[in-house]
């Protein structure tokens, strides 16, 4: 697919134009009696939507800016995100928020254990943890670690030496292998180090060759901006419905410009993680 479409740009700028309003409002947690044990895992997919707004909004910025190579990596924590918003309303409120309340007390207590870890190593020095505060991290997490085991059982989980299940193992669970194959392929070479990645910046002939970002710049914006575009609206539709304390419904006019954004956004096709130029010059 050709790049500098700037179709992708008005689909993802639209879908933002069309949900900014909800997605304020949900920036606002007003909670009341009836929500109950509820309120973590709403907070949760508060965040959830609110990062990828800003997200989109960052892929945008970047891509109109001529910065497109470092908006892709954007997309990994994107793409787990809805895989992650589906596997959560899936599941009965009261084993989500049990599951989301075992992830943030074990990565609570991982982070200072790697800190710590650190610290010590190249004597940092008093960080400001009392033996009591890292005792009750510890007690936390070591809680936590018993209620995600029981919990693994309860869903089914594949057994294994690492509690927590795939990302993999949820992208199939949620019926979204195909997507999760495809764009962890594609931002693996951005977030790992990738020689075929390192070579995109590297062009020209035999005789004088440069090497710049800028010469795929344009690409992996219209990259960005399409799957970041693909990705959002998902996640908008799958977490809107189970938000309480407010009206998930668009306004006609907001609905009329969320489906004319997607329309514009899909309407010229997916954009390929590979080109042609790059395959044909690999065989010369």
């Amino acid at each position: 697919m050709p790049t500098g479409h700037n179709h992708l740009r008005d689909g993802a700028a639209g879908l933002l134009e069309a949900t900014w309003r909800l997605v304020g409002r949900a920036s606002i947690y007003t909670s009341n009696d009836t929500d109950g044990s509820d309120s973590f895992r709403q907070l949760t997919f508060r965040a959830i939507l609110r990062k990828q707004f800003e997200s989109l909004t960052a892929i945008v910025e970047l891509s109109g800016e001529g910065r497109g190579n470092v908006a892709i990596a954007l997309l990994r924590p994107m793409c787990e995100e809805i895989i992650w918003s589906d596997y959560l309303v899936s599941l009965p409120p009261d084993d989500a928020t049990l599951l989301l309340r075992c992830m943030a007390r074990l990565g609570l207590y991982d982070t200072f254990a790697a800190q710590k870890s650190y610290s010590e190593a190249v004597k940092m020095g008093d960080l400001g943890f009392s033996p009591e505060s890292e005792a009750r991290l510890s007690a936390s997490a070591e809680e936590a670690a018993k209620d995600l085991k029981m919990l693994s059982k309860k869903l089914g989980w594949p057994e294994r030496k690492l509690v927590m299940p795939t990302t993999k193992y949820l992208a199939k669970v949620t019926n979204r292998l195909e997507m999760y194959n495809f764009l962890y392929h594609a931002t693996s070479r951005v977030v790992h180090f990738s020689v075929t990645e390192l070579m995109r910046l590297v062009w020209g002939r035999p005789g004088e060759i440069r090497v710049a970002s800028n010469f795929f710049d344009r690409y992996w914006g219209d990259f960005s901006l399409y799957w970041g575009g693909w990705i959002y609206a998902q996640t908008f539709v799958a977490i809107s419905q189970v938000l309480a304390d407010m009206s998930t419904d668009l306004g006609p006019e907001e609905l009329a410009t969320f489906e004319a954004a997607v329309k514009t956004l899909v309407s010229k096709g997916g954009v390929p993680i590979l080109t042609r130029a790059e395959v044909m010059r690999a065989f010369r």
